[in-house]
């Protein structure tokens, strides 16, 4: 999973064996819950996202995320942001 943060707006890079497809998240329609959220999710967790699918002018495939939900943290994760394992 990859976040790029662009002032008041993310994308998250999403993708599992049946391929790879990116949220469009902003952060003045998300609530303060998805918004912390946002910070605290890490390679490996599993999320689920509702809202309007769509294009980018580089065609790939978005969900203009209108809910998250942060259904499963993995414990252990090998790929942590710090560095350790």
């Amino acid at each position: 999973m990859a976040n790029r943060t662009m002032g008041k707006i993310s994308f998250l890079d999403i993708q599992d064996g049946s391929g790879k497809i990116q949220l469009f998240l902003s952060k003045s329609v998300l609530d303060e819950q998805s918004n912390t959220l946002l910070k605290e999710i890490d390679i490996g967790d599993i999320l689920g996202a509702t809202g309007i699918v769509f294009r980018t002018r580089s065609q790939e495939p978005t969900v203009q995320d209108e809910n998250t939900n942060h259904a499963v943290k993995i414990a252990y994760n090998r790929y942590r942001r710090n560095g350790t394992v």
